[in-house]
């Protein structure tokens, strides 16, 4: 009897470790599957995030590419500047050797002028010395003459000596002829400046010592 007591207590003894590897068993089995369920859903995790580190790679890429267009737009308006820059500057400069050269040319066509004025001046003087020493010397060729025959009246009047229309031949060509400037250009129609009173005045004492040989031999 207290053999079959003591192995009804062995079995029990057996049975209840058996039980108790049995809730172990599904302890750890539960704790396993608990682990890989969240093992799965950290892959998962780690997958989203490695697909959206793949696609901010590749936006980060398009972005790149667009600065590097950017840039190369940005290259290409800064050369534009710069040539339109150049050639404001070139144009600045020749504006202004223009308006350099425009000034150099009005100078020289005043000085031109006060040339041409004081020329004009001395024509009027010697024309009215002229003037007086014909008026003085008219009575006297008339009343040596006579009165002129009509059609000469204007060869006989108050003609100058040889002599004197030398002289003031001489004096003219002493005086300085008035020369214009290269970069003067002559205005369309306008008669030339170098033909000044020089060369008209050396026409008027050969004009006025043929008339006075004719009126001689008459």
């Amino acid at each position: 009897m207290a053999d079959k007591g003591m192995e009804a207590s062995e079995e029990e003894r057996l049975d209840e470790m058996l039980a108790g590897c049995s809730q172990f068993e599904q302890f750890v089995f539960f704790t396993l599957q608990r682990m890989l369920h969240g093992a799965k859903e950290k892959e998962e995790k780690l997958l989203r995030h490695e697909e959206s580190l793949r696609n901010s790679e590749k936006e980060a890429e398009d972005w790149r590419s667009e600065i590097k267009v950017f840039k190369e737009q940005v290259h290409d308006v800064k050369s534009r500047i710069d040539e339109i820059q150049r050639r404001i500057k070139d144009e600045l400069q020749n504006e202004q050797q223009a308006v350099k050269e425009a000034n150099e040319t009005i100078a020289h066509l005043q000085k031109a002028n006060e040339e041409l004025q004081r020329e004009v001046k001395e024509a009027k003087g010697h024309a009215e010395f002229w003037e007086r020493k014909c008026s003085e010397q008219r009575p006297s060729i008339i009343s040596e003459k006579g009165h002129p025959q009509e059609g000469e009246e204007g060869e006989g009047e108050a003609m100058p000596s040889a002599t004197e229309a030398a002289d003031v031949e001489e004096d003219l060509l002493k005086r300085p002829s008035f020369t214009c400037p290269s970069s003067v250009t002559a205005t369309p129609g306008a008669p030339p400046v170098e033909k000044s009173f020089l060369e008209e005045s050396r026409i008027l004492p050969q004009k006025r010592s043929s008339s006075q040989k004719s009126l001689g031999e008459s």
